[in-house]
C-alpha cells in the first residue's frame, strides 16, 4: 500500500498517509476528501519524487510477508509427511530363532541346541564334566531373554 504526503490547508501541518490506489484515484478526481486528524480541515496530497514508499501487506491478494508464511506452513507439513512415509517404507525387521546358522522352530530349542552343543564340544576337548556343564549353561544363558520374552 503505497505512502503518500500530505499538507492541511487550516493548520498547515504536513502527514504521511497510506491509501490504497482506489482511494487515491478517488481523491485525485475530486470524489473524496482527505480531512486533517488534529483540525478536521481538508488536506492536500505533495507530491514527493524522492519519497517513493510502498509497505507490502499481508492481505487477500497476499503480499511478499503472506507468500513467505504459506511458504513455511508447506515446508513444515511436507517435512512431516515425508517423514512418515520413510517411516512406513523402512522394513521392520522380526528376530528369527535360529542356532549356528539355521532356524530353529522356537527359542527354547535353540537354547537346547546351544546347551548341548557347547555341552559335548567342551567334554569332547577336555573330558572334564563340570567344565562342561558350566560352559553349556553360559551359552544356554545367552538365549535367556529372548525365550523369557517369548519372541
Amino acid at each position: 500500500m503505497p505512502h503518500y504526503a500530505t499538507k492541511c490547508t487550516g493548520c498547515a501541518k504536513d502527514a504521511v498517509v497510506n491509501l490504497t490506489f482506489t482511494t487515491y484515484k478517488s481523491v485525485k478526481e475530486g470524489l473524496s476528501i482527505l480531512e486533517c486528524a488534529s483540525c478536521h480541515q481538508p488536506v492536500e496530497l505533495v507530491f514527493q519524487p524522492s519519497a517513493l514508499n510502498v509497505s507490502f501487506k499481508d492481505g487477500p491478494s497476499g503480499g511478499w510477508v503472506s507468500k513467505a508464511v504459506r511458504e513455511n506452513k508447506y515446508r513444515a507439513a511436507r517435512g512431516v509427511e515425508m517423514d512418515r512415509r520413510s517411516r512406513d517404507h523402512v522394513r521392520k525387521t522380526t528376530l528369527q530363532p535360529n542356532f549356528g546358522g539355521g532356524l530353529t522352530g522356537t527359542w527354547k530349542e535353540a537354547q537346547a541346541q546351544a546347551f548341548e552343543t557347547a555341552r559335548t564340544e567342551v567334554k569332547g576337548n577336555t573330558g572334564d564334566g563340570q567344565l562342561a556343564m558350566a560352559a553349556a549353561t553360559a551359552a544356554a544363558a545367552t538365549y535367556d531373554p529372548l525365550v523369557k520374552g517369548g519372541k
